[in-house]
């Protein structure tokens, strides 16, 4: 199961690795409520995939925070522009 997902985030990394984290936090968080939703990450990531919401979202609250956001670019889960 572990090495399905690892797969699947992979595959999701390289389907979004021609798009560079150029914006800021807050250019993505749209409404500037300090946490990106589900449809703002979808917006400014649009070939991420749910996986890839999945690993940036590490608590499951249903939004990241630029902790987060920052921490998966830290990590590779996104890529640094």
């Amino acid at each position: 199961m572990m090495v399905k997902r690892i797969a699947a985030l992979a595959a999701g990394i390289g389907a979004i690795a021609g798009v560079a984290l150029a914006a800021s936090f807050g250019d993505i968080d749209t409404d500037a409520d300090g946490m990106i939703t589900q449809e703002e990450f979808a917006a400014a990531f649009p070939d991420a995939g749910a996986e890839i919401w999945t690993a940036t979202d590490v608590n499951a609250d249903g939004v990241v925070t630029e902790d987060e956001l920052a921490a998966a670019v830290e990590s590779g889960v996104l890529p640094e522009g």
